[in-house]
């Protein structure tokens, strides 16, 4: 299983979450936390979480993405997902 790297930068305003390797079942509290702190420094605004370097994501790596979008529009901000292809795309048209 190829491991999880995930960025977190600040661009025009928005933050920028980049994520590669495979969003799996292991590896989904690294995720979870780097959107966490987000949440917890101040209100986000746009959090951008591009998946594009993802080849494999699991309902529960699904689940913490649903999860933070509710936070984010709960607290008043917006996340969105970009990048996503193939499989991972498939999984998300059928869940989000």
């Amino acid at each position: 299983m190829k491991p999880i790297k995930i960025e977190v930068e600040e661009k025009e305003g928005a933050h920028l979450v980049t994520v590669s390797g495979h969003l799996a079942a292991g590896e989904i509290n690294y995720l979870s936390a780097a959107l966490e702190d987000l949440f917890a420094k101040q209100a986000p605004g746009l959090i951008v979480v591009d998946l594009k370097g993802v080849q494999i994501i699991t309902s529960e790596g699904l689940g913490v993405l649903i999860r933070a979008r509710k936070t984010a529009s709960e607290s008043g901000g917006n996340l969105v997902l970009c990048g996503l292809s193939g499989n991972v795309l498939d999984l998300s048209l059928i869940h989000i």
